[in-house]
């Protein structure tokens, strides 16, 4: 009964208590489906880092109120890592396949819950956290950008990612062109030097004197260009996962892409999810893409959770 003292309606409405809101709603959901809800990094305020201003499937403002905190994989645990936040409308359709978000945009009509541009933007959102080949990948534009925290299973897709975000900054053409230069084979090299040019001549000038929000939609919208994606799959389809986490790791260390992700080792890429045995084996990858706080909050937890051992030694 002590759990009743801690009623979401209970709370008083502040912005403070939001998070511990969503999270006490996050677990009646998680109880009422059957799942199971990791404990240790789903927490209010983790959920407070994970929150948007604005619905990234729906691009309508989320309110204080309106926010829903969903899992992207039905199969797995409640854990960080596939967990978004969202508005209500996506919020409902969030369960599911890529492959029939994709479907639905293809079928979307005046009675669907969201429209085609939604329907699609969710298909990339569930993708990101699925384990994809490069012939998936291929096929799919970057509607949608991660949100905070969100993980990119697939290396090749966390190559797109990575590549559209590094757009930010004066010196982009540089440091995209740098990273052409650093593929193995003639062929590939020169797929991803066509893909970066490509890349280039669609950023908006003033891409860094947008709005967060503004510029995270500019750089979404550059994937509505046909030639892009056409020049997009002509690369990811020579790419192999390997060939994408070695090109990932050597800009990380180069500091060619950016600051809006880092690698996570294969060790932590699905932690807390419990898939099932099969799949687990097959995400081992050495690289994810995860929002950079995540890394620091896990490492600051593993020195408090060394520290504490000490201590009760």
């Amino acid at each position: 009964m002590q759990q009743a003292l801690f009623e979401p309606a209970l709370l008083p409405p502040t912005p403070a208590a939001l998070p511990a809101q969503r999270w006490w709603r996050l677990q009646g959901d998680t109880r009422r489906r059957g799942r199971g809800l990791e404990p240790l990094l789903v927490t209010p305020r983790f959920l407070a880092r994970i929150d948007n201003p604005v619905c990234p499937v729906l691009r309508t403002p989320l309110g204080a109120r309106s926010a829903v905190v969903v899992a992207l994989r039905d199969d797995a645990t409640v854990a960080a890592g596939h967990l978004a936040t969202l508005g209500p409308a996506a919020a409902a359709a969030a369960p599911g396949r890529w492959q029939d978000a994709w479907a639905a945009a293809e079928s979307a009509g005046p009675d669907s819950p969201l429209d085609a541009a939604a329907w699609r933007r969710l298909a990339v959102l569930r993708s990101f956290v699925q384990p994809l080949q490069p012939v998936e990948v291929a096929r799919l534009p970057l509607h949608v950008l991660p949100p905070n925290r969100l993980r990119v299973l697939s290396p090749v897709q966390g190559l797109q990612v990575a590549a559209t975000l590094a757009l930010r900054g004066a010196d982009r053409a540089v440091r995209l062109l740098q990273l052409a230069a650093l593929a193995t084979g003639e062929d590939t090299r020169q797929a991803l030097r066509v893909f970066v040019l490509t890349l280039l001549a669609r950023c908006p000038a003033d891409l860094d004197q947008q709005l967060p929000a503004t510029a995270r939609q500019a750089l979404e919208d550059l994937w509505g260009d046909a030639l892009l994606q056409r020049r997009w799959e002509r690369l990811a389809l020579r790419l192999s996962n390997t060939e994408a986490e070695r090109l990932l790791l050597r800009a990380h260390r180069g500091r060619l892409l950016g600051n809006g992700w880092r690698p996570l080792d294969a060790g932590f890429a699905t932690e807390g999810w419990d898939l099932r045995t099969a799949e687990s084996a097959h995400v081992v990858a050495p690289i994810r893409l995860v929002d950079p706080v995540l890394v620091a909050g896990r490492r600051r937890h593993a020195a408090d959770a060394a520290a504490s051992a000490a201590g009760r030694r």
